[in-house]
């Protein structure tokens, strides 16, 4: 097994690093919310 076979998602595909809040696609938007990570430090701001 490649560690690439382990991923669910294609490792290979396109990542935004920063989310637009203008953003009007809406693929990119499905992406970005469905792969959003709740980090320690924001869960302490919610």
């Amino acid at each position: 097994m490649r560690i690439h076979d382990m991923f669910e998602r294609d490792i290979d595909r396109d990542i935004n690093g920063v989310i637009k809040i203008d953003q009007d696609d809406e693929a990119v938007i499905e992406q970005e919310l469905s792969e959003y990570v709740v980090t320690r430090e924001l869960r302490g701001h919610f």
